[in-house]
Formats: structure tokens, sequence, C-alpha cells
């Protein structure tokens, strides 16, 4: 092999090893990114749980709601059916 032939495989070979170190930069951030992202993901599950307890203590007031509402709709007929009677 010539000199010249031997140089240009040798700046082949640079070539392509930066070319290899670039990509191994490239997939380290990427790997960073999902590592990220599975931080997010588990700061979001917490809260969906979190958020899911209030809820489930909050039930059973919620379902008084109806009760409560059929009940002062009864007082008020109540107090108007008992005004209407003159004393």
């Amino acid at each position: 092999m010539t000199t010249s032939s031997n140089t240009d495989i040798q700046e082949l070979k640079e070539l392509i090893g930066d070319r290899f170190d670039q990509l191994d930069g490239k997939i380290e951030q990427v790997r960073e990114n999902i590592q990220g992202l599975d931080r997010r993901l588990r700061d979001i599950e917490l809260n969906q749980a979190e958020t899911k307890g209030r809820m489930d203590e909050w039930k059973t007031s919620i379902q008084k709601i109806p009760d409560l509402a059929e009940k002062v709709g009864e007082l008020k007929n109540w107090r108007l059916s008992w005004c209407a009677f003159p004393r």
C-alpha cells in the first residue's frame, strides 16, 4: 500500500470513530431524557393517587347532597305552608 492510501484509511478510521463518539453522546442524552420522563411520570402517578384518595374521602359527603337538598326543599314547603295559616 502507498502512503496516501494509508493516510486515507487512517482518516476514515478517525472519521468513523468520531461518528461513533457522537452517536454515543446522543444515546446518553436520550437516556437522560427518558430518566427525566420516568421521574415526571412517577410524580404524576403519585399526584393521581393523592387525588383519588381525596375523592374517596369526599365520596360519602357528596352522596349525601341529594338527600340534604330534598330536606331543604321540604323545610321550605313546611315554612310556606305554616306561614300561610292565619294566627
